[in-house]
């Protein structure tokens, strides 16, 4: 059994489902999964060797890479769309006062939240949770008033309406090309062992199919029912929501490059100096894969 220290802003459907259905064992892996809200944790784990794969926004890639230091690159695309909506307190849709939170100002759900600002009329102003936090915690800001806005999963946008907030911005409607799930490691990691990324990349392509196939009356709640410790009400009313979260599953690898370079376009329209999708992307392992 080969062991993979891998890490996420948010332990998310297809790791559960991995899990559950127990592909990483059946591929020789033995995973050793962590919950990292912080961007930046994330990409300093990379740098030590602390975690050889990570989960998260493409974006957030671009930003790392211009640090010289950091040779991480994103090797597989596993689905398109972002399901991600901006949420308000009641009373403030229209307020320029208003404090939008995010976790990381700089890369994606920031980088989001400044194009919105700046060339979507957008009205508030953005303020950096410190510590980050969980989709969770977000919502219990908004909730008590701490904050004024922030983006919320679909996973949680029942409680979100039924706590009375208002959705101003659907990310998954005006960014249905966005790359969505999108999976990291390092050059130097890759060059040692590219048999485990590839192997890594598979059972997540997998697991991708196989939870946007479960009965979402049945096998996905009791899923996360035993993943999360929810309740089955809870997860009966989360699991179409984490559904819609993946977007279009499985693109192909002309699909992935049109959406990295809708991601990278997004940032450059903010940031001097953003090179091409190549420099981010080796399409080697999703080639291997197929």
């Amino acid at each position: 059994m080969t062991r993979l220290t891998v890490a996420a802003l948010d332990r998310d459907l297809p790791v559960v489902a991995a899990q559950a259905l127990h592909l990483f064992e059946q591929a020789g892996l033995e995973v050793d999964f962590h919950a990292v809200p912080d961007p930046y944790e994330l990409s300093a784990g990379l740098k030590t060797g602390r975690w050889q794969v990570v989960h998260v926004d493409a974006d957030h890639v671009f930003h790392w890479g211009d640090d010289p230091d950091c040779d991480c690159f994103i090797f597989l695309v596993g689905s398109t769309g972002v399901g991600t909506s901006l949420w308000v307190r009641p009373g403030l849709a229209d307020s320029s006062a208003r404090r939008l939170a995010v976790n990381d100002l700089e890369a994606g759900e920031g980088l989001w939240l400044q194009d919105l600002l700046l060339h979507e009329g957008l009205l508030g102003r953005a303020v950096a949770l410190n510590p980050p936090v969980s989709p969770e915690t977000r919502l219990a800001l908004l909730r008590e008033g701490r904050v004024d806005g922030c983006f919320l999963p679909a996973s949680l946008e029942l409680e979100a309406a039924e706590a009375g907030l208002t959705r101003v911005v659907d990310l998954g409607a005006r960014l249905p090309e966005y790359p969505g799930y999108t999976l990291v490691t390092t050059h130097r990691f890759n060059a040692v062992h590219p048999e485990q990324v590839i192997t890594y990349a598979r059972v997540i392509w997998q697991a991708l199919g196989r939870a946007a196939e479960m009965d979402p009356l049945s096998e996905g709640p009791a899923l996360l029912a035993q993943a999360f410790g929810w309740s089955s009400t809870v997860a009966a009313r989360r699991f179409p929501g984490c559904i819609k979260a993946l977007g279009q599953v499985h693109p192909s690898l002309s699909q992935a490059f049109a959406s990295l370079e809708l991601a990278r376009a997004l940032r450059a329209r903010h940031r001097s100096g953003v090179g091409r999708v190549q420099r981010y992307f080796d399409p080697a392992v999703m080639n291997a894969m197929f």
